[in-house]
């Protein structure tokens, strides 16, 4: 299972996700997840919404359906934001 010390960090320009991952990382299958849990995928941060096999991209919005069968890594995550000044 994710640590809680894994973070997602979306700045302007980049995606940053701490600490960097490992080769032993443990991936499930898409459908264990159940809604409003994270993962990583693809290369982005995503969660599962209420939709089946549906998940969204928290760094840009899009979504990716038909997940049946997708293994992906689960992730604990902290979202911090603030008014732009």
């Amino acid at each position: 299972m994710p640590t809680k010390k894994t973070i997602a960090v979306f700045g302007n320009t980049s995606n940053k996700i701490t600490p960097s991952l490992r080769k032993e990382t443990e991936y499930v299958d898409y459908e264990e997840l159940a809604e409003g849990d994270c993962y990583l995928w693809n290369g982005d941060l995503w969660i599962k919404t209420n939709e089946d096999q549906i998940g969204t991209s928290l760094s840009n919005g899009t979504f990716e359906d038909n997940l049946c069968g997708t293994m992906v890594i689960p992730v604990n995550i902290e979202i911090k934001w603030s008014k732009k000044k």
